[in-house]
C-alpha cells in the first residue's frame, strides 16, 4: 500500500477516533455540562461516548474505503465494536476506558513484538493500577476494561489475520 495512503488513514484515525472526542470534552467541560474533564460521574460520560462512536464510526469509513492493509482494518474494526460496547456498558455501569486502551495498545504489540511487547504490557499494568488507586476506578471497573479489550483486539486481529 502507498505511504502517503496509510499516512492519511493515521491521519484519520487521530482526527476522529482521538481529537474529536477529545475536543467533545473539553466543549462540554467549558459548557459546564460536564463537572471534571476526567469524567467521574457515569452520566456524565454518555456523550462523549457517542461522541467516540460517531468518530470510530467515521475512521472505520474512511480506513475501508481507503482499501487499507489488514492491521489497519483491524484496529478501525476493532474501535467501532469496542467504542460501541463502551458506550452501552456507560449506560448502567461506568467502565474503565483508560484500561480498555491501555490492554488494547499491549494486546496489539504483543501480538505484533512478542515478548519485546513487555514494556507496553508493564505501562497499561502501571495504567490500570494507577485509576485504582487515585479512586478513579474500582477493580472491578479497571478488570472490566482489560476484559473487553482483550476479547476485542484478540478478536479483531484473528478475524483480520493479521
Amino acid at each position: 500500500l502507498n505511504t502517503a495512503v496509510s499516512w492519511l488513514n493515521l491521519l484519520a484515525y487521530f482526527t476522529f477516533s482521538i481529537l474529536m472526542p477529545t475536543a467533545y470534552v473539553f466543549i462540554l467541560l467549558k459548557q459546564g455540562k460536564i463537572s471534571d474533564i476526567h469524567l467521574p460521574l457515569r452520566e456524565e460520560r454518555i456523550r462523549p461516548s457517542l461522541m467516540m462512536v460517531a468518530g470510530t464510526v467515521i475512521t472505520w469509513f474512511i480506513i475501508s474505503g481507503s482499501h487499507a492493509d489488514s492491521l489497519m482494518q483491524a484496529m478501525a474494526s476493532m474501535q467501532v465494536r469496542q467504542s460501541v460496547v463502551l458506550l452501552g456498558i456507560t449506560f448502567w455501569w461506568k467502565i474503565s476506558a483508560h484500561a480498555t486502551g491501555a490492554a488494547t495498545t499491549a494486546v496489539l504489540t504483543l501480538w505484533l513484538l512478542g515478548l519485546a511487547a513487555l514494556p507496553f504490557v508493564a505501562l497499561a499494568a502501571l495504567i490500570c493500577w494507577s485509576r485504582i488507586t487515585l479512586k478513579r476506578h474500582t477493580a472491578a471497573q479497571v478488570i472490566g476494561g482489560l476484559i473487553l479489550a482483550s476479547v476485542t483486539m484478540s478478536t479483531a486481529l484473528i478475524v483480520y489475520a493479521v
